[in-house]
């Protein structure tokens, strides 16, 4: 996750995601940045201009959870009846 490059060029870091290892939750080792910039700058030339959006891009990382997806499915199970 350190070499993840975050901003819009893909050329520096500048965004972590933190979280408190747990035996329930792990984390994957799965993660990657969300590049919607093809999405929001089909235009070249915007009239409102680049600078007006954030060139950070969002994060996604992936977690494995195995004891909170059972109390989940019992909740909702019992919720279900």
């Amino acid at each position: 996750m350190d070499n993840l490059k975050t901003n819009f060029s893909r050329t520096k870091t500048f965004d972590k995601i933190a979280w408190v290892e747990r035996p329930s939750f792990n984390f994957s080792k799965k993660c990657n940045v969300v590049p919607f910039g093809r999405a929001v700058f089909r235009d070249q030339h915007p009239p409102c201009g680049k600078k007006q959006i954030s060139d950070h891009l969002p994060l996604r990382a992936e977690f494995r959870v195995n004891r909170l997806t059972q109390e989940l499915d019992q909740i909702i199970a019992t919720g279900a009846r």
